[in-house]
């Protein structure tokens, strides 16, 4: 679904109505996930603009922050009845600024930098997000490197290929035919590599 046409968003719901979308879209339902992004559309927009500059086009940052709002929803507690929006904003910046200093270490698109589907976002940006803060980006990013080193590799190289390291970056279906594999046999070792990528970085580096 294309989430970055500012005609797309939508007000603001009112907030049982958005509570119980949420409810539902962590339960897996995507026409109501799809429904609290784009209500909340309008949030990651106003936020994206805190951080143009002339080197990164505007939907690229609206792209990092839809990623840290999907994020939000995976952790959001319906029973807080609190705002959504007020939870995920913390998420969107962070997403934003992470893919900002990435882009600013290793000059390529943002759209390059960005996990190749939307099951692996939390497991990639959880490991900044748990990152020492007085730690750059680029030390983080060093050392991410060097634990992935250590990784079995089959993990090793599906998450170079995935993410564009040392390789050039290939879709999950471009990886499995490679192997003779499907695209879910690929999926599935992708997310094991990372969970066993951010193990091993906080095991070497925390």
């Amino acid at each position: 679904m294309e989430y970055l046409l500012t005609s797309a968003a939508k007000a603001p719901l009112p907030i049982e109505e958005e509570l119980e979308l949420v409810r539902k879209a962590k339960l897996g339902d995507t026409t109501a996930r799809d429904k609290v992004v784009l209500h909340n559309l309008r949030l990651v927009q106003y936020i994206a603009k805190d951080y143009v500059s002339g080197n990164i086009e505007f939907d690229d940052l609206v792209s990092a922050g839809v990623l840290g709002l999907l994020r939000a929803l995976n952790t959001f507690d319906i029973q807080e009845k609190v705002r959504f929006g007020t939870y995920a904003s913390h998420f969107i910046r962070h997403d934003i600024f992470v893919v900002l200093e990435l882009f600013k270490t290793s000059h390529r698109n943002i759209s390059q930098l960005l996990p190749p589907d939307f099951e692996s976002i939390t497991d990639f940006f959880s490991i900044y997000e748990a990152c020492d803060t007085t730690e750059s980006v680029e030390t983080v990013s060093k050392n991410m490197h060097a634990a992935l080193e250590t990784l079995p590799p089959i993990y090793k190289i599906i998450i170079k290929k995935s993410f564009g390291i040392d390789f050039e970056k290939e879709s999950l279906i471009e990886i499995a035919q490679e192997f003779g594999k499907s695209k879910e046999w690929v999926r599935h070792r992708l997310k094991k590599g990372l969970k066993q990528l951010k193990e091993t970085y906080f095991r070497l580096f925390m």
